[in-house]
């Protein structure tokens, strides 16, 4: 039976998404740092326009708990594209976006700061 603490937790929407992770030194960003962030990108169709892929990435220093949101990327939907093809297609558009590196760098300079 379901706590009445959490009454809506009924009638909530289940999504099931995909996801990627990599690791990527501060260095790859132009920051002199030993810093590693892991990159984890929660990827899927937008429901509102099923012809849209959504992918958004957060960052987080290896070893951390707390992440923080990089950026979003739209790319068209191909159907029954490979898995592979699509995540290589999501990290082709991350590597190309300047709004991911220049967050991404944000976020590094605010872990280096907050360290002083």
């Amino acid at each position: 039976m379901m706590s009445a603490k959490f009454p809506d937790f009924v009638e909530t929407d289940l999504n099931i998404i995909n996801a990627l992770s990599f690791r990527l030194p501060a260095t790859a960003v132009g920051i002199d740092s030993n810093k590693i962030m892991e990159i984890v990108v929660e990827y899927g169709e937008n429901p509102t326009n099923t012809s849209d892929l959504i992918a958004n990435a957060w960052a987080r220093e290896v070893g951390a708990v707390i992440s923080g949101f990089i950026a979003s990327v739209h790319l068209p939907v191909q159907k029954n594209e490979p898995p592979m093809e699509q995540a290589n297609r999501i990290l082709a558009a991350l590597n190309e976006s300047e709004t991911f590196e220049e967050q991404l760098s944000k976020f590094i300079a605010m872990l280096i700061k907050n360290e002083q």
